[in-house]
């Protein structure tokens, strides 16, 4: 068996019993995608094959359903479907753009142990094809005519943007907080999670109560989403992310375990890591051991599960349902990816 695919196989078993009360409509949103990713320009229908053949958890259009039906408290109809579906294929086209964008601004070299877009067609047509993703999203948003979700998506997009580009002004600053990084996860990330929980149950005519609990579940599980990939990067344990071990560090990429161990280092080893985060990048293996030494990583996984516990209070509220108990064991799920 190859390196990681144990851990794979036994992270996909856990999403697929989580999944388990959305897998028919799960299922019904995997043809919906493939359908929306095809285009007659051969250029664009070869890099959405590829796109589409390296697709992650699953994660975000499962969010939707699971809101929806943990928000309505009463089985989802097909003309409740069709709009939570189309959702849920926007949010994901628009998240799979962004890696794409991100992946030329940070010269990415994999994306889920394959070359990145960006190294197999060139900065151009990366460019173009996350573009392209972004029309096909908006295109399809335009399509459910229900209040709030556009304006919802276009100032989760704004946020998304501003999130990057404050990332990249303080790339490489010693001088970031972990105010300065928890404000541009929960751009960057979070807010796209907290809008799928949100417009699911919105989706469905839940009650603004129970909405903003499950936007604020999405917010909080979004946080602890990213902590948990930054850590998992220090850790080396990325066989099933979606980036090489060391990848934000060796792109100079401050993360909150980075920000913890700036606090407590003494000044001969912080200088070493701002000149390693600077450029020298012959010194990843020194600063992957004094982020354990310092227990830096360990005390960002447990900011991590602050979030996660946060997330599952905020539904605490909502009706029982099998749905309910999916999102809190997903919430779980971010954590136990550690283990695996």
């Amino acid at each position: 068996m190859a390196k990681g695919e144990g851990s794979r196989g036994k992270a996909q078993d856990f999403l697929s019993d989580i999944f388990a009360p959305v897998r028919d409509e799960l299922a019904a949103w995997e043809l919906a995608y493939q359908d929306v990713l095809q285009s007659e320009e051969e250029i664009f229908s070869r890099l959405c094959n590829y796109v589409l053949s390296a697709s992650g958890k699953r994660i975000r259009p499962a969010l939707v359903i699971l809101s929806a039906k943990a928000a309505a408290g009463r089985r989802l109809y097909p003309e409740d479907c069709r709009p939570l579906i189309k959702l849920a294929v926007s949010l994901e086209l628009l998240h799979t753009a962004t890696l794409i964008h991100d992946g030329i601004i940070n010269d990415a070299e994999l994306r889920r142990k394959r070359p990145a877009v960006n190294k197999l067609w060139g900065e151009e047509y990366s460019l173009l094809c996350g573009d392209y993703l972004f029309s096909k999203a908006f295109s399809l948003l335009s399509e459910i005519t229900i209040p709030e979700v556009g304006a919802r998506i276009s100032s989760v997009w704004r946020l998304m943007c501003e999130g990057e580009a404050r990332q990249l002004m303080l790339r490489h600053s010693s001088a970031l907080t972990e105010e300065d990084y928890l404000k541009i996860i929960r751009a960057k990330t979070a807010t796209l999670v907290s809008a799928a929980c949100w417009l699911g149950a919105h989706l469905v005519e839940a009650r603004e109560t129970i909405k903003e609990s499950l936007g604020s579940f999405g917010l909080n599980f979004g946080l602890a989403l990213q902590i948990v990939d930054d850590c998992l990067d220090i850790m080396g344990k990325t066989e099933e992310e979606d980036k090489s071990p060391g990848h934000d560090l060796e792109r100079g990429k401050f993360t909150l375990p980075i920000v913890y161990l700036l606090q407590f280092l003494p000044r001969e080893d912080r200088k070493r890591i701002d000149n390693f985060l600077k450029g020298e990048r012959k010194g990843l293996p020194r600063v992957k051991t004094l982020a354990f030494t310092y227990r830096a990583v360990e005390l960002a996984l447990k900011k991590a599960k602050t979030f996660s516990d946060k997330a599952k209070q905020e539904i605490g509220p909502l009706p029982k349902s099998e749905s309910k108990e999916s999102l809190i064991a997903l919430a779980d799920f971010i954590l136990e990816r550690l283990a695996a």
